[in-house]
């Protein structure tokens, strides 16, 4: 009888090392990933100096502009604060200077005024030249009142000599122009509605007149003429007319 030896691998045992080599494998995929999650977690940051330094500089960077965003507010806080001020002074300078410009312009109108009112007084307490009757016309204007039409009239007499003596008399005034195609002449009387103005004087100095006339519709006035004429007791009356340009007297100044 012949005997076969028949050699058998163990099959337990390849299962075995195949067995063990899945574990390792598994064992190892296990503990990288472990690691992986370990580190990003943040917990492996002492293994991975570049990141720390990257997380310590981004740190600084956030102080450090932290520290000059304070400092830049706070200088825009000033820069605000200055640029008020300086906004208020430059109001403050216009508004003095406005206020400047007001006085300086009063007191030269005042000036204007005292000078005409020396003047006056002056023609009436040494008159450049002597007039006949002893009265002269000192001064005759016509203001607008701004209804249309409507004028008033400002007369000044004066007597330049005999200073003791009162003088007495009447005036009269009369504005001719143009109405369509004809010249007229007309007296107060016809142009002042109501009561009719006083027409004597008294005085020793000076005296005035004054009072609103109303021109009639159409009316062009190129001229006014006042009269003067002077009671001196027994003798006849002395008379003064004299005649003024209309748009000179319109034009005169107060």
């Amino acid at each position: 009888m012949q005997h076969r030896v028949v050699v058998r691998h163990g099959r337990r045992s390849w299962g075995r090392v195949a067995a063990a080599t899945a574990v390792a494998v598994v064992v190892l995929v296990s503990a990288a990933y472990a690691a992986y999650r370990y580190g990003r977690d943040g917990g492996g940051i002492g293994q991975y100096p570049d990141k720390a330094s990257e997380v310590d500089q981004l740190r600084e960077e956030r102080r450090r502009l932290t520290r000059e965003l304070r400092a830049a507010r706070s200088e825009l806080s000033e820069i605000k604060g200055r640029s008020t001020f300086e906004a208020r002074s430059c109001e403050i300078d216009v508004q003095a200077c406005e206020a400047l410009r007001g006085s300086v312009a009063s007191l030269e109108s005042q000036q204007a005024e005292l000078r005409e009112q020396l003047a006056f007084y002056r023609n009436v307490a040494a008159p450049e030249q002597e007039v006949r009757a002893g009265v002269r016309i000192l001064r005759m204007a016509m203001r607008p009142t701004g209804e249309t039409g409507v004028w008033r009239y400002e007369l000044v007499v004066v007597q330049p000599t005999r200073r003791d003596h009162t003088v007495t008399g009447r005036w009269d005034l009369k504005v001719a122009g143009a109405l369509g195609k004809q010249m007229k002449t007309l007296g107060l009387s016809e142009l002042q509605a109501g009561k009719p103005s006083d027409k004597s004087f008294t005085f020793r100095a000076f005296q005035e007149f004054g009072g609103e006339l109303t021109l009639p519709s159409g009316f062009l006035p190129s001229r006014v003429t006042v009269t003067l004429r002077v009671q001196d007791g027994k003798n006849e009356a002395a008379e003064v007319e004299e005649s003024f340009d209309w748009s000179r007297l319109a034009a005169a100044k107060e």
